[in-house]
């Protein structure tokens, strides 16, 4: 099926699921209280365990301010915030289920809906160390993930704004049919592990017409245990002070069949990041009508990065293939890296209308080594590391790659860093085609060639 269809199909979904929650249940008839200080948790479960022993319907948070701790969410349920409501998530970690510490959770349920044009408040400040420049979080201090779907079908998050959470904000793992439309995410960008949304071991998958500024990845596809497979995102907004759109680090089953489209990416230390580090596979992808401007307080920035490596000398190496750019417009000081290794190829990638201006240079010779998506794992012997050329575009270990209609600008004056344009290093059927630099670069050395390489130039 192809992704517009399915797009469509879950979009026809989502308008039906509406007509299915008829009957009505308003927390504050089971004795919520509006104050912002009083604990409504117990009357919120209330409300949504009447819902589901009535057969569906609407649990609805009225206008006010509702502190609680965890509550879980059931099967043909919508739950509600009215204008001007607030849910707002208690700061003590005793207030939060011991097997499940989250605020809002649901396990193998099906057309369930939150929405609203309320706000749903973590309070997240309370569960970090703010003392340093960066905050920091012990493990178990904090309701993590923040909200959890789990092996579930027919999901929606509609319009809701989803502010100061303590950790990974909207999480669904093995789920189906999941629609996130119109909904604000918005932490602190010093906040680490508030991922906005992680889809984990889904399919069918749609985000659209989302804004998403958080102190760690945007929107992060997993496949630690199971496949991931059908992901349209389009028309969103996303600010990470980690990578705006990843895949992995978790890359044990195929991530596939993935589009991405018409997202405006900034303040970001990557752009897209692809980090293969089991030995699965990231195929069939697409990316499409994105800008990616870089601005992050760490010290190299990667617009896009690709990268195979793996754990533990017993791990099998995954693979990254068929992979397609178009109309990707660039802002950064930092640079574009693709790395394989030898025997795995990153194959089949395409560049179609990349516009990279880059602000300033960096020194990539002094980059210690390659980033690992903030994961601690042993550099292994024989593994490859690019990180420390000197280009804006490094290729190593790829094959069947397709680079047309390049543009390469610089926005600076002199620099006391130098960079090849381009560097290929053990690189199969490269074609480049349609580079176009400014006057005052062409006759420079563009392209930097180390080890076999079989490159055509049109």
């Amino acid at each position: 099926m192809d992704l517009r269809q399915l797009c469509g199909i879950m979009l026809l979904w989502a308008v039906a699921n509406v007509a299915v929650h008829a009957q009505t249940f308003n927390v504050a008839d089971y004795g919520a209280l509006a104050d912002g200080t009083s604990y409504s948790t117990a009357a919120i479960q209330a409300a949504l365990d009447d819902c589901r022993d009535k057969g569906g319907g609407t649990v609805l948070i009225p206008t006010g301010t509702y502190l609680t701790g965890s509550i879980r969410v059931y099967s043909h349920t919508r739950l509600q915030l009215a204008p001007g409501a607030t849910l707002l998530g208690s700061k003590r970690l005793e207030d939060y289920d011991e097997e499940h510490p989250h605020l809002i959770w649901g396990d193998s349920i099906e057309r369930f809906r939150l929405s609203g044009d309320g706000v749903i408040d973590g309070q997240g400040e309370s569960f970090f160390d703010r003392s340093g420049r960066s905050w920091k979080a012990a493990k178990g201090t904090r309701p993590a993930p923040w909200i959890l779907i789990t092996n579930s079908k027919d999901i929606k998050v509609e319009s809701v704004e989803l502010v100061h959470s303590p950790a990974h904000v909207l999480v669904f793992q093995k789920c189906k049919n999941v629609v996130v439309q119109g909904v604000s995410i918005r932490n602190d960008l010093r906040s680490p592990n508030t991922d906005g949304i992680d889809i984990k071991g889904c399919r069918q998958v749609l985000i659209s017409n989302c804004f998403i500024s958080t102190g760690d990845d945007a929107i992060c596809l997993k496949s630690a245990k199971d496949t991931v497979e059908q992901v349209v995102v389009s028309d969103c907004i996303l600010i990470s002070d980690d990578a705006a759109i990843k895949f992995g680090t978790g890359s044990r089953y195929p991530i596939r069949n993935c589009q991405f489209s018409n997202i405006n990416i900034s303040g970001t230390r990557y752009g897209i990041a692809l980090f293969m580090t089991q030995s699965g596979v990231y195929e069939h992808c697409q990316f499409s009508n994105i800008l990616i401007e870089t601005g992050s307080r760490h010290k190299t920035e990667y617009p896009i990065y690709m990268d195979i490596d793996k754990r533990s000398a017993e791990q099998a190496l995954g693979n990254i293939q068929d992979i397609d750019f178009s109309n990707v417009k660039i802002i950064t000081r930092g640079n574009i890296l693709i790395g394989g290794q030898a025997g795995h190829p990153v194959s089949g990638i395409r560049f179609d209308g990349l516009t990279m201006a880059l602000t300033e240079l960096t020194d990539l010779r002094a980059v210690p080594k390659k980033p690992r998506g903030n994961k601690s794992f042993p550099t292994l012997p024989g593994m490859e590391d690019f990180s420390a050329v000197p280009a804006h575009f490094t290729l190593g270990h790829v094959k069947d790659v397709k680079l047309e209609n390049i543009r390469i600008s610089h926005q600076f004056g002199e620099s006391p860093y130098q960079r090849h344009f381009f560097h290929f290093q053990e690189a199969e059927a490269v074609q480049l085609s349609g580079l176009q630099l400014p006057p005052e670069m062409r006759g420079r050395k563009k392209i930097h060639q180390q080890g076999e390489v079989s490159l055509t130039i049109e």
